[in-house]
């Protein structure tokens, strides 16, 4: 006669307190970085935030004013919160985060079970992988790596589209100073053009004197033509990288008196640059994530099974 292997009530609380291990250690990990960090490093280094926009929207920041010109500080927090460019890399932000929760995932347990029918009792296999509790560690320090290198990597973006947004600023209100003075150069030589005309009614000068006259004026109005151009192209750059819809007025680049520098060392900005580029941290992380899948390569070939089986 076969003796009774059926579960004790303590045999059933323990397999019951090792389930809820183990869907315990299926949690998720916290991401270890998020926008914030990314605001705070921008408002440091520019004094501006970044602002999360929808698709297809076009937000005017706090304090921006766009009726009496445009400052170079207001088009540079108009230009973070609605360049299309800039606002998608921000969704890399996010699939990197999703990356790292995925590998804070463990494999899942495998469940085998024979049902107790007629005289067959039941009987119940439970395989647990655990080579993915050795890896996990490994895994998360490459998902976070890369999540640090994509965050640093859109911290210079975004100082990126800053530098591109000033220049582009001080472009236009260059080209808005030459096209105003070469309005002011067509009104002296029309004003020399009309005084020769007048010598020339008077028998002063010659009809080629009062020629010459007049193709100033008309090289004058050519080259206004010309500059008046350069402020449309200058004008379009700027709203492009603002993120600014065609809808809205022309924009009129308002100049700000440059503040007052302080002697510069030279050294110690070169090791200032080494020390706090974001792309030369993006680069170190990525170092990082290359060398921790290094050792997730010379782990792979574990396979490592619990079982556990009762019946």
């Amino acid at each position: 006669m076969k003796p009774d292997r059926k579960m004790t009530p303590n045999q059933w609380r323990i397999c019951g307190l090792l389930m809820l291990a183990l869907l315990s250690g299926c949690s998720l990990p916290r991401a270890s970085c998020s926008h914030a960090p990314i605001g705070e490093e921008m408002m440091a280094r520019t004094s501006h935030t970044v602002m999360c926009v929808g698709p297809a929207e076009f937000v005017v920041p706090p304090d921006v004013v766009f009726e009496d010109g445009v400052s170079e500080d207001e088009a540079v927090a108009t230009a973070l919160s609605n360049n299309a460019a800039f606002q998608s890399m921000l969704a890399q932000l996010g699939m990197a985060e999703g990356d790292l929760i995925q590998a804070g995932l463990l494999t899942n347990p495998n469940l085998g079970t024979f049902l107790p029918i007629s005289a067959k009792q039941w009987e119940w296999t439970l395989f647990v992988p655990l080579e993915a509790f050795v890896l996990r560690p490994h895994r998360l320090a490459i998902a976070d790596s890369d999540y640090e290198r994509v965050a640093n990597g859109l911290v210079q973006n975004g100082l990126t589209l800053v530098r591109d947004v000033r220049v582009a600023h001080a472009d236009l209100a260059v080209a808005i100073a030459q096209y105003q003075l070469a309005q002011e150069i067509i009104n002296i030589r029309q004003g020399i053009s009309d005084l020769t005309q007048k010598r020339l009614d008077h028998g002063d000068i010659s009809e080629l004197e009062a020629m010459t006259a007049r193709v100033d004026v008309l090289n004058a109005e050519a080259n206004a033509g010309l500059l008046e151009q350069n402020v449309v192209v200058a004008r379009s750059r700027l709203a492009w990288l603002m993120g600014m819809p065609p809808t809205e007025a022309p924009l009129f680049a308002v100049l700000a008196p440059p503040p007052p520098l302080p002697e510069l060392d030279v050294a110690l900005l070169i090791d200032e640059a080494f020390a706090l580029r974001p792309d030369a941290r993006a680069a170190d992380w990525a170092v990082a994530a290359a060398d921790e899948r290094l050792r997730v390569a010379r782990l792979a070939f574990l396979r490592i099974d619990g079982v556990v089986d009762a019946n």
